[in-house]
C-alpha cells in the first residue's frame, strides 16, 4: 500500500523529472533560452498542467523547478549575469500569468477534490446504512417464518385436541381416559402414559388406560 509520503515524494519526483526533460531538451537549442523565443513555453504549460491535475501546491513546486532550470545557462555567449537578466525580461509578463493562472486552477483542483471526498463518504455511508438495513431484513424474515411455523404447530395441536375432544364426547369413560392420555402424551411428547384408580375395597392402584 502507497503510503502518503511515498505518494509525494512520487509526485515530486515526476514534476521534478519533467522539469529536467525540458532542460535536456533546451541544451540543443542554445539559441532559444527556456524556450522563452516560442509562442508556446513547454515549461509553463507544463506548470499550468500539474497545477490543474495535481493541485495548486504541485503547480507552484514545479514553477520553481522550472525556473531553476530556465535560469541555468544554456547560452555560452553571454555571462552569467546578462543570460540572468536577459532570460528575466523575457519571463517576467509570463511569471505573472501563469502565478495567477495556478493559483486559480489549484482553487478549482482543491474544489473537485473535496466534492469527490463528499461523494465517497456519502457512498461510504449509504453503503453502511444499505447492510444494516438487509441484515435487518435477514433478521425480520427468519423471525417470520419461525412464527408461521409456531402457527402451523398451534393449528395442528388445536386440530388434534378438537378431534379428541369429539371422540370423548362420543365414547365410555374406559375409552374417553385411552383418548385423554393419548392426548396428554401427543402433547407432552411423552413416551408412555396411563391413568391409575384407587379401588377402595380391595385398596389397590388398578390401571383403568395407558399407552404406550
Amino acid at each position: 500500500m502507497i503510503t502518503e509520503r511515498m505518494k509525494v515524494f512520487r509526485q515530486t519526483m515526476e514534476i521534478l523529472f519533467i522539469s529536467l526533460g525540458f532542460f535536456l531538451i533546451n541544451l540543443l537549442f542554445p539559441d532559444d533560452p527556456g524556450f522563452l523565443k516560442t509562442g508556446i513555453n513547454p515549461y509553463l504549460i507544463a506548470v499550468i498542467v500539474i497545477s490543474a491535475y495535481y493541485g495548486r501546491i504541485y503547480g507552484y513546486l514545479s514553477l520553481v523547478f522550472s525556473l531553476i532550470f530556465i535560469f541555468i545557462p544554456v547560452n555560452t555567449e553571454l555571462s552569467i549575469p546578462e543570460y540572468i537578466i536577459y532570460v528575466w525580461n523575457l519571463i517576467t509578463i509570463r511569471l505573472v500569468i501563469v502565478v495567477i493562472v495556478i493559483y486559480f486552477l489549484g482553487m478549482i483542483h482543491n474544489s473537485f477534490v473535496s466534492q469527490i471526498k463528499t461523494q465517497r463518504i456519502y457512498m461510504k455511508k449509504v453503503s453502511l446504512e444499505k447492510y444494516k438495513l438487509q441484515k435487518e431484513i435477514s433478521s425480520i424474515s427468519a423471525v417470520n417464518r419461525e412464527l408461521e411455523e409456531r402457527v402451523l404447530r398451534q393449528q395442528d395441536s388445536v386440530t388434534a385436541l378438537y378431534t379428541q375432544v369429539k371422540a370423548m364426547h362420543s365414547q365410555n369413560l374406559s375409552k374417553t381416559l385411552s383418548v385423554l392420555i393419548s392426548t396428554v402424551q401427543k402433547f407432552s411428547r411423552a413416551e408412555k402414559a396411563s391413568v391409575w384408580e384407587y379401588e377402595r375395597d380391595s385398596k389397590k392402584l388398578v390401571m383403568v388406560a395407558n399407552v404406550g
